[in-house]
């Protein structure tokens, strides 16, 4: 399972990356990638559900994936530049296997 979750960070990294790179691309700048406040809260939240163990653990990446896909799939209906559409679906379905995989593996527990 480590190994797994440890593809989704890199999953994550490379959304950053492709996102970046393509915002370049437009001329644009994109943002240095930071925790916002809702990013130390949620990190806070799943280390407090990680203290009751895997299940907790995996409970919190649920929530926090939750809100991945609810980003994404409102981005996938965002009026987009072709060359970025692909890249927000195919990140979005990254995202949906990862919800995916944690339900699964919180069902199977």
């Amino acid at each position: 399972m480590k190994e797994r979750l440890a593809a989704f960070q890199e999953d994550h990294q490379r959304h950053i990356r492709e996102l970046s790179e393509e915002v370049r691309k437009l001329g644009g700048t994109p943002e240095e990638y930071s925790k916002d406040f809702k990013g130390y809260l949620i990190e806070g939240f799943t280390s407090l559900r990680s203290i009751t163990g895997t299940d907790g653990a995996l409970k919190a990446m649920e929530q926090n994936e939750v809100l991945t896909n609810k980003k994404y799939s409102d981005a996938c209906n965002w009026d987009l530049p072709v060359s970025v559409k692909p890249l927000i679906e195919k990140a979005a379905a990254d995202e949906e296997m990862h919800l995916q995989f944690i339900r699964e593996t919180l069902k199977s527990r």
